[in-house]
């Protein structure tokens, strides 16, 4: 059952992310590349409640939860903002293009996943390798599947990888891939979960 309510859950703010990421574009209005020159409100607030769905699920070792969310909010405030930056650079400014092709999905596939598997291990959970990599792939996989769905429900826009970040179609699975390693990891000293 308690597997049952992380599943849940982390659907749910998936979803929830994704929704004030869209909202915070469309109050700020959808036309062009506005949503480039702006700090993002949805990025904080999206990456606290993270933070505090998976502080809820962890069960943590003494003194380990200070060390996680310590080192864990800079860590994913510090990419957030590089990659916003990014995305200024590649679409906003229009001066860097290639060098954020190859920055932007860098960022996003390796450094999220694989941060959050090393502070996990680093705050005395197991979890195998094998779902740090379904991780990657998982976040990888985002782009193609939000950019079908743009595609399917004939979306304002184009159906490419700007558009999935725009409409905030790719952020309930970019976090749905990144809590996944959330809900499969236990800690060291408890006995294993149910898969």
């Amino acid at each position: 059952m308690k597997n049952t309510i992380k599943w849940l859950s982390l659907i749910i703010l998936a979803i929830t992310c994704g929704l004030i990421w869209r909202l915070e574009v469309e109050n700020y209005g959808w036309a062009g590349l506005t949503w480039t020159r702006y700090f993002h409100w949805a990025i904080p607030f999206d990456v606290l409640l993270f933070v505090i769905w998976s502080n809820l699920f962890l069960s943590f070792k003494k003194g380990k939860r200070l060390l996680y969310n310590t080192l864990g909010l800079p860590f994913a405030f510090l990419s957030l903002w590089l990659l916003q930056e990014i995305l200024y650079i590649m679409y906003g400014a229009r001066f860097g293009f290639p060098l954020g092709m190859i920055l932007a999905p860098a960022i996003i596939l390796f450094s999220w996943p694989t941060g959050l598997y090393l502070l996990l291990r680093f705050c005395g959970f197991d979890i195998s390798t094998k779902f740090l990599l379904l991780s990657i792939l998982l976040v990888f996989a985002s782009f193609p599947i939000a950019m079908g769905l743009l595609d399917v429900v004939n979306h304002k826009g184009n159906d490419d990888e700007l558009h999935a970040i725009k409409s905030g179609f790719v952020i309930p699975m970019i976090v749905f891939s990144i809590g996944f390693l959330i809900v499969k990891s236990r800690n060291s000293q408890s006995s294993p979960s149910p898969s």
